[in-house]
């Protein structure tokens, strides 16, 4: 099975923290390619992604990625 924006729409997930405000958005990788992972291939579109999380409301965008696992996310050579 191959995983795309379309046919699996990007899911945020909320974290609250009490007493804090906003909410914390957690997400995959917007964007990620990759084939043959043990969860299946991923052939997902950035632009519908990140149109995604601007839809949830997201006024910040943190990273925990690595600049590598960036590049093969995004279908580049690892």
């Amino acid at each position: 099975m191959t995983y795309t924006s379309h046919s699996h729409p990007l899911r945020i997930d909320d974290v609250d923290i009490p007493g804090v405000p906003g909410t914390i958005g957690i997400t995959l990788c917007p964007g990620k390619v990759q084939s043959g992972a043990v969860s299946g291939s991923w052939e997902r579109d950035l632009t519908i992604d990140i149109q995604a999380v601007k839809s949830w409301g997201a006024t910040a965008w943190l990273n925990l990625l690595t600049t590598n696992v960036i590049r093969c996310a995004l279908g580049s050579t690892c």
